[in-house]
């Protein structure tokens, strides 16, 4: 195995756990959303901090990761209309995530269940089209 190899297996696993660290940690926010403010206050603001520092984190490491990755299966002829298609779909959603979750966090609103929801749902779809793309590449689908 060649070091560049090993080396995108490093990005994927940072970008797989990047993915992992914030969907999960946004289901468990939500989960101490439902409690309700009366019973968990001060969890509550305890897991926003929590939530609000992961997002820091992991926001740097999906743009710098997603973007070695892309550039390595477009360079590697995966570029099939399909793929770039999906490809596409997942990138603006991924970005409507990145920016609803910097102006939630602007504004205050990383609070809002309905913000969460919306982040988890989107991020849901992200994980799935990522499987997709994963098929599409590894079969070669047009």
């Amino acid at each position: 195995m060649e070091l560049t190899e090993v080396l995108l297996i490093g990005i994927r696993w940072l970008h797989s756990m990047a993915a992992i660290v914030w969907i999960g940690a946004a289901f468990v926010y939500l989960g101490v959303m439902m409690i309700g403010p009366a019973q968990g206050g001060t969890l509550l603001k305890t897991a926003d901090a929590g939530y609000k520092e992961l997002t820091d984190l992991v926001l740097p490491v999906f743009l710098l990761s997603g973007a070695v990755l892309t550039f390595d299966r477009v360079a590697r002829g995966a570029a099939t209309p399909l793929y770039v298609g999906t490809l596409v779909v997942k990138i603006g959603l991924a970005a409507a995530m990145f920016h609803l979750a910097y102006r939630a966090r602007r504004s205050g609103l990383s609070t809002s269940p309905v913000t969460v929801r919306v982040l988890v749902g989107l991020g849901t779809v992200v994980v799935l089209l990522a499987a997709v793309l994963k098929s599409v590449y590894e079969t070669g689908i047009r």
